[in-house]
């Protein structure tokens, strides 16, 4: 997971680095307040609401996890920063977070999983588009699976989130300073359920409308 990508900018900018910062914390947050939430909610469910939960965080984390290490392969470690103080604590957090970095890319198909199955229809764009459920490929890929596997996921997450909020707190409290001044000037969303719900009664009379007309011409 750390091919650069060709669509990101050739220069880091020190706006894209504070960016960058927060997208790393932000992200890392975001997967272990998750972990708490599958922890808590899911000894109240039965068996397969539990199981739909496991596979609907397991994918947000394997989805996410692909764009933590975007940022800190495209952005947070190309970042040349003209203050040597900046320069010296990127290194050390590089060198301090290596090992948790290492036994992620242990798994090494987090990536191609995420393109393959989670984000591209369940086909593999690499062998003429095949379904990744049909071809009983589903289990080649090397990632996480278990939930001891998702535990230790969790855990890599959070030491390298967890020292990136701690060695650049500057940098996440000049984004969310950035980040307050949006939320001051946001307007509100007005919706009304009476407006909603006579908008989705009107799609599903088609439907039904069509449904009619369809089945009307099979009676034929």
């Amino acid at each position: 997971m750390n091919k650069k990508s060709n669509k990101i900018p050739k220069v880091v900018t020190e706006r894209n680095f504070v960016e960058s910062v927060y997208h790393v914390i932000f992200i890392g947050r975001t997967l272990l307040n998750l972990k708490e939430y599958m922890l808590n909610v899911g000894k109240k469910l039965k068996y397969t609401e539990r199981m739909g939960l496991r596979y609907l965080i397991h994918s947000k984390v394997l989805i996410d996890t692909v764009s933590l290490f975007d940022e800190l392969n495209n952005y947070f470690f190309e970042y040349v920063s003209s203050e040597s103080e900046v320069e010296s604590r990127i290194k050390a957090y590089r060198h301090i977070v290596q090992p948790s970095i290492d036994e992620v890319h242990s798994w090494g198909d987090i990536k191609s999983f995420r393109h393959n199955v989670l984000a591209h229809s369940f086909r593999d764009n690499k062998n003429n588009f095949e379904s990744v459920h049909l071809s009983n490929k589903l289990n080649s890929y090397n990632v996480p699976k278990s939930s001891v596997d998702l535990g230790v996921l969790f855990k890599l997450i959070e030491v390298i989130t967890s020292v990136a909020e701690e060695m650049f707190n500057k940098e996440y409290k000049e984004a969310l300073a950035i980040k307050d001044e949006f939320n001051q000037t946001k307007k509100s969303i007005k919706q009304s359920i009476d407006e909603e719900v006579e908008r989705i009664n009107t799609v599903l009379n088609e439907v039904n409308r069509r449904v009619e007309e369809y089945n009307a011409l099979r009676s034929e």
